[in-house]
């Protein structure tokens, strides 16, 4: 970013100069510094069809892998044993809410919001 400021504006020249590649160093232009790397947010995306029934099944008393399994396998889910056991792992961790209510875990702020965060008027 410093070559950038200085008046070398070509990915090109700049990614020797640094040892990168000239892809990552549009990257980082493009991004006005480090790019954020996220993973995506919903890793049971196959599972999200059939998630409103899996939460009331499981909340009905079946924690049974297996058997939530072959149920949502009749309504058509293509996804792996896997999928939904990592889906019932993650649904252990959440805390109980007592109203019932779907609740997401806490996810820690982004270095672009936390130096947005750091920048505002306290």
């Amino acid at each position: 970013m410093r070559l950038r400021d200085a008046g070398i504006t070509s990915a090109k020249q700049i990614a020797p100069q640094v040892g990168m590649s000239v892809r990552t160093i549009e990257r980082w232009l493009a991004a006005g510094g480090e790019p954020e790397h996220h993973r995506p947010s919903a890793l049971y995306h196959t599972l999200l069809p059939f998630e409103d029934y899996l939460r009331r099944r499981w909340n009905e008393g079946c924690h049974n892998g297996r058997q939530l399994l072959s149920e949502i396998k009749t309504q058509g889910f293509k996804g792996s044993r896997a999928t939904v056991y990592r889906w019932i792992a993650a649904l252990k961790k959440q805390p109980q809410s007592s109203k019932g209510e779907k609740s997401r875990p806490w996810r820690p702020p982004s270095r672009r919001a936390c130096a947005w965060l750091l920048g505002q008027d306290p």
